[in-house]
């Protein structure tokens, strides 16, 4: 579903960023041999490794958000999804259509052949149903 879509596409960009830190660091490790040597280091050089330094940091940075973005995502994930398995499934349906398929509440009442007044107070009733769930979850936000 979206959730997984959510998590799987955090993870990605883990993983982007996780390469990106790599290339930077193989561009860095490399050998110095045959180079000239000299009594200490350039003006140059030294611009070139702070900028370094502070690339490598933001991707670091970033591999930590994602990271924790992907744990509140599955944090969220686990706390609503068994409130919603137990919806009846009429509710169930329109909430995986309206928040996980994003689709308009007109599309939803054709897809399930019902007027759209019906599903919007569907709607309403599974909202209310899981407003325990969401409390949870943004009470533990607080914390």
């Amino acid at each position: 579903g979206r959730s997984q879509d959510n998590l799987d596409e955090i993870e990605n960009d883990i993983d982007t960023v996780q390469q990106q830190l790599d290339a930077l660091l193989d561009v860095h490790a490399a050998p110095l041999d045959g180079l000239p040597r000299g009594g200490g280091i350039s003006d140059k050089t030294a611009v070139t490794a702070a900028r370094y330094a502070e690339r490598k940091q933001a991707l670091e940075d970033r591999i930590a958000f994602l990271r924790e973005q992907k744990a509140e995502e599955e944090r969220i994930y686990r706390a609503i999804y068994p409130a919603v398995r137990e919806l009846p499934p009429m509710e169930k349906r329109i909430i995986r259509l309206r928040y996980i398929e994003q689709r308009k509440m007109r599309e939803i009442a054709q897809i399930m052949h019902y007027e759209q007044r019906t599903i919007e107070d569907a709607e309403v009733r599974a909202l209310e149903r899981l407003k325990p769930a969401v409390f949870s979850v943004r009470a533990k936000n607080v914390d």
